[in-house]
């Protein structure tokens, strides 16, 4: 036994050597006054616990790989967000993360506030790849009095960071990115709310909520709204130079920018599912794409007004894009021209997009205006309708211009391949639901990518969704459709299912099942119409059964 504990107290040894630092919680203000002398005192895994309270510091992890954070972190009481609070005192980064602080790093339920610097007024990140989730980041300044200011809120360069769920509002840059600037970064940047940040009036720049300047970022699920430049380029987000870039499922509203209101985009990547409207511009105010080349799809660009050109969107300057399944709908331009769409020397491809109810007060193109020879641009499977302006409501295009359209539903007509003109049929345009009622002449009557007719593509953004170009309408039961629901409509259905009877007038469109439904006749609600229908009408009128029901997924809409 002696033997082999002389034998066991080496290898003790080498394991104690070799196993992690258990890591340690450091509380502000009871370990350290200074959330700094507890940053300074932590080793990487620790975690930094701050207490509520006002801070005034201007902090640097230096290294450190630690979790600074509230009693939210251990508790998940936002209130502590609000009560836990750096203060900058305005001279200089609130936070600064600049020495190869990886993705363990976290800072989480703070707020940061009165940071003024060049760079990144409350957040300062370079080279380094923390998580900055939970906070909230306001009244920060990239100093004003400096032409190149950048990132009034954060300013992050050269990072694979993940921005996530923090309140960046009312910060201020004298340049570039009121909200955040980002340079040549990799981020993800999702489930933020980015609003009311300013970029001084004084000088130009760009992205009064937010701008990414090179890199691949991902930027999802954010609200970005009342963010404005002044003097300069896009109120709300502005990407620029990026490399597949991803902008998904955003909303951008109410965004003022002197050129741009809502986001501009140059670069590579997709656009998609994003709300952007409400947004104002001297020209573009929802959207202008320049330089770009990717995909912009089933976006819904709606009620932003420019003073110029390209109310809804602007797409210029060699744009190579695939624009598809858009819709375009309520957007104003005071004078100018292209309340919809605005193309200029474009090479977009512009497919099964909807235009509708938009309006040129002193100009032309209320729906499409095109310009600049933009003989490469090609439209095919699009509505326009119902557009207004003072000069051709639908479509204007120079005389020199040689825009290819085919296949497209254009009010009042257009030269081309299979081009349409007839009333759309939308289910209820003044509810803003454009889908098609199921006899569109819209329906089955686009084209494949290659120009072929395919009657399983539909014209417009939306295929087929509603009944006669209305909400359905029905009364369970009255399957014959004459207001009553009585024994007649017994008869009507045996008369249809033996196939001596007319149709059932009212058919509704199931979109689970993705099929078409006598609704008025499923009066068992099981989402069908069958000879089990008559025998439980039959019952009721007995006085043996239940009333008519309707199926869940079409319940009857009433006038």
């Amino acid at each position: 036994m002696k033997t082999l504990a002389v034998l066991l107290i080496p290898v003790f040894a080498v394991l104690a050597c070799t196993l992690p630092a258990l890591s340690a919680t450091i509380n502000i203000p009871d370990d350290y006054a200074a959330i700094q002398a507890g940053i300074d005192a932590s080793s990487d895994g620790d975690t930094v616990l701050v207490q509520p309270g006002t801070y005034v510091e201007n902090i640097n992890f230096n290294g450190h790989s630690i979790v600074l954070g509230s009693l939210f972190l251990t508790t998940g009481n936002s209130s502590y967000i609000s009560s836990t609070i750096i203060d900058g005192d305005s001279s200089g980064t609130v936070v600064a993360i600049e020495s190869g602080e990886d993705s363990t790093c976290i800072i989480k339920g703070l707020t940061i506030t009165n940071g003024m610097n060049y760079y990144g007024g409350g957040i300062y990140c370079i080279n380094s790849s923390p998580k900055i989730l939970s906070n909230i980041i306001s009244n920060n300044f990239a100093i004003t009095t400096f032409l190149c200011a950048k990132g009034g809120g954060i300013y992050v360069e050269e990072s694979n960071s993940i921005i996530e769920s923090n309140h960046i509002i009312i910060n201020y840059s004298g340049d570039s990115g009121g909200g955040i600037y980002s340079f040549n970064a990799d981020i993800i940047f999702h489930y933020n709310q980015i609003f009311n940040n300013i970029i001084n009036p004084d000088y130009g720049g760009g992205g009064g909520g937010m701008i990414c300047d090179g890199g691949s970022p991902i930027i999802a699920n954010n609200i970005f709204e009342e963010n404005a430049v002044a003097v300069g380029i896009c109120g709300g987000l502005y990407i620029y130079n990026v490399e597949d870039v991803f902008v998904m499922n955003n909303t951008i509203k109410n965004n003022n920018g002197n050129f741009i209101g809502g986001i501009g985009c140059n670069g590579t990547g997709v656009i998609s599912n994003n709300i952007i409207n409400g947004n104002t511009a001297e020209s573009f105010a929802g959207m202008q794409c320049g330089v770009f080349e990717g995909s912009v799809y089933n976006n819904l660009i709606y009620q932003n007004i420019s003073v110029w050109n390209g109310a809804g969107v602007g797409i210029n300057a060699q744009a190579q894009i695939n624009f598809h399944h858009n819709i375009i709908y309520k957007n104003i331009c005071l004078s100018g021209s292209g309340g919809g769409i605005f193309l200029d020397n474009s090479l977009a491809r512009i497919y099964n997009n909807t235009i509708s109810n938009n309006y040129c007060e002193n100009g032309g193109g209320g729906g499409i205006r095109s310009m600049g020879l933009s003989e490469g641009a090609k439209l095919w499977n699009n509505i326009v309708w119902n557009n207004i302006a003072s000069d051709s409501s639908q479509v204007t295009i120079e005389e020199s211009d040689s825009l290819l359209v085919s296949y497209c539903n254009i009010q009042d007509g257009w030269p081309g391949i299979n081009n349409i003109d007839c009333d759309p049929m939308f289910c209820n345009p003044n509810l803003d639901d454009y889908y098609l009622a199921f006899n569109s002449c819209c329906v089955g009557a686009g084209c494949d990518s290659l120009g072929n007719p395919d009657p399983s593509v539909h014209i417009g953004a939306y295929g087929i969704g509603c009944f006669a170009g209305d909400s359905c309408v029905y009364i369970p039961g009255d399957i014959n459709g004459d207001g009553l629901v009585i024994g007649s409509d017994v008869i009507f259905a045996a008369a249809y299912f033996k196939g001596s009877g007319n149709l059932p007038p009212v058919q509704c469109y199931d979109d689970i099942a993705e099929s078409w439904l006598y609704t008025a006749g499923d009066v068992n609600g099981d989402c069908q119409f069958i000879g089990s229908d008559i025998t439980y009408l039959a019952r009721y009128f007995r006085g043996e059964g239940s009333p008519p029901q309707w199926c869940p997924q079409t319940p009857p809409f009433e006038e």
